[in-house]
């Protein structure tokens, strides 16, 4: 059969063109049919708990996250397309208190990525300790061990301040706080950036008998008149004795604390004479008890 070189440009055309069609519209598929790349990644912080989570990609495909520290990429693949980082993080794998780049891609049934990368996200993790549970024995609460905290924060209220102690052990003896109706509860904290302060705990309230310490020490400045007795703890009020027999009850102390160290600050020009010798030490009330020494002033010129 012979064809013309006419019938054989038109034939060639035709094919040219059919075959053109089937590119385009294989590439109209997989452009249509790709997933698409997760510009809708976010992180969901629920505190204890991290998670980062991609758009849908539908049945067909798993999710790579990647997460980029500097120089450092790592890689997790996961079946859905919510990941939880929270162990990740506990056990190294990404590192708290650091920023991360992360981008994810989807990964088709024969282990392919499907496209590039999304768009990158910043993010630097940190987790929130879980909350001790606090429970109490005689004077003594204790609880369990926190993972990942360093100390613990026992807070309780005198009047209408609040004060903090800090213990790397799980108990502590509420007796050592000033006696009375004490409500206290207990926060795990950490020394590192990535790790943060708890919630508070469970509040326990209970009566707290407590016995004072002795002073450590007291002077009085002749010039002012002002005696300073510098102690361990505060004390609701001061009994101040002379060797003339004389005895006063002094409840109005101004407090300066150094390094949990108190300075108590009392003005005792009016009840000062001068040559006497001044003794001090807590005044005992209904929850707080004292049978140490009274401690001896001295005078400073």
């Amino acid at each position: 059969m012979i064809v013309s070189k006419k019938k054989k440009i038109i034939i060639g055309v035709s094919v040219g063109i059919s075959v053109a069609v089937a590119l385009i519209v294989i590439i109209l598929c997989l452009v249509l049919l790709k997933p698409n790349q997760g510009k809708n990644l976010e992180i969901v912080d629920a505190g204890q708990q991290i998670f980062v989570q991609a758009e849908d990609a539908g049945e067909d495909y798993t999710y790579r996250f990647k997460f980029v520290q500097n120089d450092n990429e790592t890689t997790f693949d996961s079946s859905t397309r919510t990941l939880d980082l929270t162990e990740k993080l506990w056990n190294g794998e990404l590192k708290l208190g650091l920023q991360y780049k992360i981008s994810v891609c989807y990964v088709d049934s024969a282990g392919v990525l499907s496209g590039d990368y999304s768009e990158e996200i910043s993010y630097t993790f940190k987790l929130k300790l879980a909350s001790p549970t606090i429970s109490i024995n005689g004077s003594v609460i204790s609880w369990e061990e926190v993972r990942g905290a360093d100390f613990y924060t026992i807070r309780y209220a005198v009047g209408n301040e609040i004060l903090s102690i800090e213990t790397d052990v799980t108990s502590f003896d509420l007796s050592k706080l000033p006696g009375g109706e004490r409500t206290v509860f207990v926060t795990s904290g950490s020394k590192s950036n990535g790790l943060i302060e708890s919630d508070s705990s469970n509040q326990i309230t209970t009566v707290v008998n407590h016995s004072y310490q002795e002073f450590e020490y007291a002077y009085l400045d002749l010039k002012t008149f002002v005696l300073t007795i510098v102690a361990s703890e505060k004390v609701g009020a001061v009994k101040i004795r002379d060797n003339l027999g004389n005895e006063y009850i002094a409840d109005n102390l101004i407090y300066e604390s150094f390094h949990a160290v108190w300075n108590i600050k009392i003005d005792v020009k009016g009840i000062y004479k001068t040559g006497t010798t001044l003794t001090v030490q807590p005044e005992e009330d209904e929850f707080n008890s004292f049978s140490g020494k009274a401690t001896t002033v001295v005078n400073q010129a």
